[in-house]
C-alpha cells in the first residue's frame, strides 16, 4: 500500500469546494525508488491559473485605454501621480543605498531609508544556496525564486535528473545547477557535497526540503465517517514495517544526514561575514532551513498515520538544531506548508476539478481553508525570500506556518 506520485488521499473528496481527507503538501519530495519505500512527488508543471477571457470588443476597449494612458505617461495604478513610475526591478540598481526611485542616497536620512526598500530588503544578492528535492514542487518553487532574486548560485539536489534539468532551464538566470543526488545515502550525498565543492567554498542557505508522504493507511470512508474498528486494524496492518520506516528515513534521517554533510560549508560562510559587521556591510548569518508541514501540528491525520508524526520529528529536530548551532553562528529555521499542489496532492485537485483554478480565492471552502484557495508559488516564493535575505536576518528556531489559514480550523496543538 505504498503510496504513489498521484494517488489521491485515502478518503474520498466529497461537495464542491471542500476537502473531506486533508492531506497537506509538507515538502517538494523526489521519488526515492526502493522496493519498499513509498514515493511521492510534486509537479514538474509550474503552478497554472485560470485567466478571465474577454469578448473581442472588450479586448480592444481595455488595449485602447491601455494606449491611451502610455500616451499620457501613466501607468497602472499610478493615474493620479506626478512623478514617473519607477522603474522594473530587473531594470533598478538594488545595491545598499538604493532609493525606491532608482537614484542613490546621498543624506544620512535617505541611506537610512534605502535600507527598508523592499528592494533592497528581500534580495538575496550573492547567495549561494542548495536545496534538496528541488527538481519539483515547493523544492522548485524555492530554488527558482532564490535564482531570480539575485542567488549567485543555486544547487538543486535529487534523484531524477531530467526534473532536476527542468527546474534549471526554467529560469533565464543560468545560476540554477543540477546535482544528483540520494538523502537517503550518505555515500550519495558525500558526493553532493564534493560537487558542491568543485564550484564554491561555502553555502550561505542549505534548504532540507527532500520528503515523501508514506503509505496510505485509511480509517475513514469517503463520507468522513470512521471505518469499522476492523477495517481500521486491517489498514494499519497491511503496510510492510520497511514502507512505515521509510517515511521517517527520508523526511527525518534524511534531514539528519543533509545538515551534517553541509555544516562545514555553512560555517565557512561566516568566514566571509564582514568582520566587524556594521549596519551598512551587514550579511545574514548561513542558515539550514527544513521543509516540516502542518501535518506536523494537526491532530487530524493527513493522509496517513507516518506522514505527520515524521514531519512534528522534523520541526522538534529543527528547533533542537537551532540552539545547538549557536556556538557556531549558524541559524536554522522550518516551514511549515499547508496544501499546495504537488505531485502528492493532484488527485484531490483532479477529483474536484481545480488543477487549474486552486490558488483562486473562492475555489476552496472557508470552513477547511480560511482563505478560500490553496498556496502557490508566489506564496512560497515570499516565505524562502523572507527568510534567506535582510528582511529575514533575525530569525532563528522560527517555525513559518503558510497554510491560508488552515490549522486554525483543524483540531491541533500549534
Amino acid at each position: 500500500m505504498a503510496s504513489k506520485p498521484n494517488e489521491e488521499p485515502p478518503a474520498g473528496i466529497q461537495g464542491k469546494g471542500t476537502i473531506d481527507e486533508p492531506y497537506d503538501q509538507g515538502n517538494a519530495p523526489e521519488n526515492i525508488s526502493s522496493k519498499t519505500a513509498p514515493t511521492a512527488g510534486t509537479s514538474s508543471q509550474p503552478i497554472s491559473t485560470t485567466a478571465k477571457t474577454q469578448t473581442p470588443s472588450a479586448a480592444v476597449t481595455a488595449a485602447d485605454k491601455a494606449s491611451s494612458k502610455e500616451q499620457k505617461g501613466e501607468s497602472r495604478g499610478r493615474e493620479n501621480l506626478k512623478a514617473p513610475a519607477r522603474p522594473r526591478h530587473e531594470e533598478r540598481d538594488v545595491s545598499p543605498g538604493t532609493m525606491p526611485d532608482g537614484s542613490h542616497a546621498t543624506t544620512s536620512g535617505e541611506r537610512e531609508l534605502s535600507k527598508i526598500e523592499a528592494g533592497n530588503l528581500f534580495r538575496v544578492d550573492d547567495l549561494i544556496a542548495v536545496v534538496t528535492g528541488g527538481g519539483s514542487g515547493l523544492g522548485r518553487m524555492m530554488a527558482r525564486a532564490l535564482a531570480i532574486n539575485g542567488a549567485a548560485k543555486v544547487f538543486v539536489v535529487g534523484r531524477r535528473e531530467d526534473s532536476l534539468n527542468e527546474t534549471a532551464s526554467s529560469v533565464p538566470t543560468n545560476n540554477i545547477i543540477p546535482v544528483v543526488g540520494d538523502v537517503t545515502s550518505k555515500e550519495s550525498l558525500q558526493k553532493v557535497v564534493d560537487r558542491v565543492k568543485q564550484e564554491v567554498d561555502s553555502v550561505d542557505v542549505l534548504v532540507a526540503n527532500s520528503g515523501i508522504s508514506g503509505p496510505s493507511v485509511p480509517i475513514f470512508d469517503a463520507q468522513r465517517q470512521p471505518l469499522p474498528i476492523e477495517e481500521v486494524a486491517k489498514n494499519m496492518w497491511a503496510p510492510e514495517p520497511g514502507e512505515i520506516t521509510s517515511t521517517y528515513a527520508v523526511n527525518l534521517t534524511g534531514v539528519h544526514y543533509t545538515v551534517a554533510a553541509f555544516l562545514p560549508l555553512l560555517n565557512e560562510a561566516n568566514k566571509k561575514r564582514p568582520n566587524p559587521p556594521t549596519a551598512d556591510n551587514f550579511r545574514p548569518r548561513p542558515q539550514v532551513i527544513t521543509t516540516g508541514s502542518i501535518g506536523g501540528y494537526s491532530r487530524v491525520p493527513l493522509g496517513n498515520l507516518s506522514y505527520g508524526p515524521s514531519k512534528s520529528a522534523v520541526i522538534h529536530f529543527t528547533k533542537q538544531l537551532a540552539s545547538s548551532l549557536v556556538p557556531y553562528d549558524i541559524r536554522a529555521n522550518i516551514i511549515a506548508p499547508g496544501l499546495y499542489f504537488s505531485e502528492m496532492t493532484e488527485g484531490m485537485y483532479k477529483a474536484q476539478g481545480k488543477v487549474d483554478i486552486h490558488n483562486i480565492e473562492g475555489a476552496w471552502d472557508k470552513k477547511q481553508i480560511p482563505a478560500t484557495r490553496t498556496g502557490d508559488e508566489q506564496d512560497m516564493a515570499g516565505v524562502i525570500l523572507w527568510l534567506t535575505s535582510r528582511a529575514g536576518a533575525y530569525l532563528n528556531g522560527s517555525v513559518v506556518v503558510t497554510d491560508g489559514g488552515r490549522l486554525g480550523v483543524l483540531p491541533s496543538t500549534y
